[in-house]
């Protein structure tokens, strides 16, 4: 009895390869320790960076350093006037 697959040349095509998909990966934003040892001019250029460079003078006059900037809630930004 003859078998019922077909040839593995009848199958494949000129255009078939095996191919993995590339994998879509964000880079990382930050890194956590990185933040950890931000001063104000660091936050500041994160902030410059984000496109949130207009927050820049609120956030150095409140001191703000990248271990506060983990730590800012919705309630503290409102206290610094912003929304």
């Amino acid at each position: 009895m003859e078998s019922r697959k077909r040839p593995l040349e009848a199958v494949l095509t000129a255009d078939d390869s095996f191919k993995t998909p590339e994998k879509r990966v964000s880079e990382p934003r930050l890194q956590e320790s990185e933040y950890m040892r931000w001063g104000v001019e660091q936050t500041c250029r994160y902030l410059r960076a984000e496109g949130l460079g207009d927050l820049e003078d609120k956030f150095r006059a409140q001191k703000i350093t990248g271990v506060g900037l983990w730590y800012l809630r919705d309630a503290d930004l409102e206290e610094m006037g912003l929304q």
